[in-house]
């Protein structure tokens, strides 16, 4: 029986897994674990270690009778809140090893005696946990895995410097950073004094520390500290003949910069600065490490055409995330991570190149080259660039150095197409292959298949599509595949099914067993059901996903559905002509078009699948169809500009996280037929939730899991004589405004 189960839940795993399908608008979400494989250490006779099998189990693995006598505690495999408070309940605690357990937890109890404690090496900490933990005031000693997590497009940095209230702290145990480092924002005072910070990780960037000792990875001290090097920390300029020759960092505050002599800016020397523009002289042979890290003001360098070679050291640009255009006029050797944290739009070099490393840049919208590169890192053409512009006829010695072929545009090439496909299926007749990397500008007429979609895809440089007199259908070929597997997993379904049937009668499972595995099966069999696609035309599913410079987009006048994942990740997506009798958005259909400001859906749509705007987050602006009738899960997820949003009547239910890290909204209006809000609709993001004014137009309150809804409180505008109806179920977090 056992082993018929083991077998059952491995099989719907991998059934689960192979369901990606272009006609079901579920989708599984799994969110990114970070692990660290070095582990921490801790030798005592009197550590008690023990391992959790299952989280919220540890009540039944450590005795109520042990709780008193444990003062050393190391916990291996899953912990959630449970167990924390479980933990709490231990009163002479003073040590506590997580760092080899996994899962969450949304508070932590004040332990008075805790003096050492590890954390788990994969935790992104909440602002309400960290300052439960910077209350236990006897903390000596700290591992914390210090993080930035891509989220909705943005970074996310520890900023809530709750662990500056440590008064006892003297050594703190970095075990992961995936961020630039320790950094002034990461859960620390920037001028917190520590004895020790030691490092279980390569990187070893303690910006806003004040530690005496730093310990690598190793075990090696990489600094010892004094009065002296801290305020020299900055020098470093070897040749600044423009100002005298000094030999010491100077103080700017002009937001330009000139060095028309300088030959060497040194490391760190314009470190943090709020410079905006800098003219470099025709005789710069180097800049150093850090000399302009983090000049977030940064917008404009100016190289001049010079006949030296210029050397850029590893981080000297990094994170000058306003800087946007680079022209090189020099010959250039560029450093790992030169430009790290620079999302840059365009970047030419117009003299030789020397060596360009593979992560020289951290992402580059457009590159051209005016010239042939003696050297470019064999593993450049897998970071940092979008689309390649070479000089004419020399695509083939761009190839050999290693770059994409589908990435490469030759200087020259015709850039605006308009055509007419007659019959489906035969793009290629009508768009020549030799300019499917130049097109920027296609506009086309007829009938198209997926399989045409997947040659404009290849259209690395398109930025404006219109499709609006096109009529697009899958393929006979295509459909015909999707059946076969359909009738496929159906046979095996058959299978599982029929096993349980045996299973039931010969009892080795209950009645209750044998119910709920029948319902499973049954769903995911419906999940997985061969579907007819639409009978007018569709754009097909992952039909442009990822096209980076695609801005404009006009979609067929008689689409009726926009299939999962159609437009996801096209991160330059700014404007989509919607057609006026499109009646369903599938899931993901938008998701990560961080671009796309506004949005006016035709009235015709009654459907809009999860995540189908998730992630927009320059979304600004939409406007609801009348006839909608359906949201799924996390609709407009991280949409972290948008401040309004109006359901329409007839909308039965808010979903699931509909909403959710829409911080900056401020007014929702909720209609009469609405009777359910789901969870996980709080709008928080990190420490920024909002208070908002809510209108509900029906007397009768609708059900509110989990209160997530209005946690942050705000103005609730309800109909005259409904108050005690609502606060019955909101309770009195909010205002009421009877209109």
């Amino acid at each position: 029986m056992k082993n018929f189960r083991l077998i059952s839940l491995l099989f719907l795993l991998l059934l689960i897994q192979s369901t990606k399908r272009v006609y079901s608008e579920q989708l599984l979400y799994t969110p990114n674990l970070i692990v660290d494989s070095k582990a921490t250490t801790i030798n005592d006779k009197d550590l008690k270690s023990v391992f959790n099998p299952k989280a919220g189990k540890l009540s039944s693995i450590i005795d109520k009778k042990e709780i008193t006598q444990i003062t050393k505690l190391k916990i291996s495999g899953e912990i959630s809140s449970k167990d924390i408070k479980y933990i709490g309940k231990m009163p002479n605690i003073t040590l506590l090893d997580l760092s080899e357990t996994t899962g969450d937890f949304e508070e932590f109890p004040l332990m008075p005696n805790l003096s050492e404690l590890y954390l788990p090496k994969a935790l992104l900490l909440k602002s309400w946990v960290e300052k439960s933990i910077g209350e236990c005031t006897n903390i000596e000693v700290l591992s914390v895995c210090i993080n930035e997590a891509k989220s909705a497009g943005y970074l996310r940095h520890y900023t809530y410097n709750y662990f500056s209230s440590l008064p006892k702290l003297r050594k703190v145990i970095v075990s992961n950073v995936l961020s630039a480092g320790v950094r002034e924002h990461s859960g620390f005072n920037k001028t917190q004094e520590i004895d020790t910070l030691v490092f279980q990780t390569s990187k070893h960037d303690y910006v806003g520390f004040k530690p005496k000792v730093v310990i690598d990875e190793n075990g090696k001290s990489i600094l010892q500290k004094n009065d002296a090097n801290d305020k020299n920390r900055f020098n470093g300029i070897n040749i600044l003949r423009d100002l005298g020759g000094s030999e010491k960092r100077n103080e700017h505050n002009e937001k330009n910069i000139t060095l028309p002599n300088v030959e060497i800016v040194g490391k760190d020397f314009f470190r943090n600065s709020s410079i905006e523009k800098v003219t470099f002289s025709p005789y710069i042979k180097e800049i150093k490490t850090g000399a302009f890290d983090n000049c977030q003001s940064l917008s404009d360098i100016e190289f001049q055409s010079g006949t030296e070679l210029l050397h850029i050291n590893n981080c000297a640009f990094r994170d000058c995330n306003k800087l946007k255009t680079i022209r090189f006029n020099n010959k250039i050797d560029i450093e790992q991570s030169a430009f790290s944290g620079c999302l840059l739009d365009t970047v030419v070099f117009i003299n030789d190149i020397e060596n360009l490393h593979y992560q020289s840049f951290h992402y580059i919208k457009y590159v051209e080259f005016r010239n042939i590169p003696q050297k470019i890192d064999k593993d450049f053409s897998e970071f940092g660039y979008n689309i390649v512009a070479v000089p004419k006829g020399s695509r083939n010695q761009f190839i050999n150095l290693g770059l994409s072929s589908d990435k490469i545009i030759e200087m020259g090439e015709k850039k605006k197409l308009n055509i007419t496909v007659e019959k489906p299926g035969t793009i290629l007749s009508s768009l020549p292959l030799k300019n499917l990397s130049s097109v920027e500008s296609l506009t086309i007429t007829g009938f198209l298949y997926e399989t045409d979609l997947d040659i404009i895809k290849k259209c690395r440089a398109l930025k404006y599509l219109d499709l609006s007199h096109t009529y697009i259908t899958y393929s006979p070929e295509f459909l015909k595949k999707q059946q076969a597997d359909t009738e496929a997993l159906n046979f095996l379904f058959g299978l599982l099914e029929k096993g349980l049937d045996n299973e039931y009668r010969d009892k080795n499972i209950s009645t209750n067993e044998y119910q709920a595995n029948k319902a499973l099966t049954y769903i995911l069999q419906s999940a997985t059901e061969f579907k007819e696609p639409e009978k007018n035309c569709c754009i097909p599913y992952n039909a442009f996903e990822g096209m980076p410079l695609l801005e404009t987009v006009k979609l067929p006048l008689r689409a009726a559905c926009i299939y999962r994942e159609a437009f996801k990740n096209c991160i330059n997506l700014k404007t989509v002509e919607f057609p006026p009798y499109l009646k369903t958005i599938v899931f993901s259909a938008f998701e990560g078009c961080t671009n796309l400001k506004k949005v006016i859906l035709p009235q015709s749509v009654e459907t809009i699948g999860e995540m189908a705007f998730g992630q927009c987050i320059s979304l600004e602006q939409i406007e609801l169809p009348k006839n909608l009738k359906k949201l799924g899960d996390k609709t407009f997820k991280d949409c972290i500009k948008l401040q309004e949003i109006t359901f329409p009547e007839g909308l039965v239910e808010i979903p699931y996280g509909c909403i959710s890290g829409c911080f900056r909204m401020n007014k929702i209006v909720i209609p009469k037929s609405v009777t359910k809000i789901g969870s996980w609709n709080d709008r928080q993001h990190n420490t920024h939730p909002v208070t908002a004014d809510f209108y509900f137009k029906s007397s009768t309150p609708p059900t509110i899991k989990e209160g997530d809804f209005i946690r942050y409180g705000g103005k609730v505008h309800i109909p005259k004589g409904s108050i005690t109806a609502y606060y019955n179920v909101m309770g009195d977090k909010v205002e009421y405004i009877e209109e």
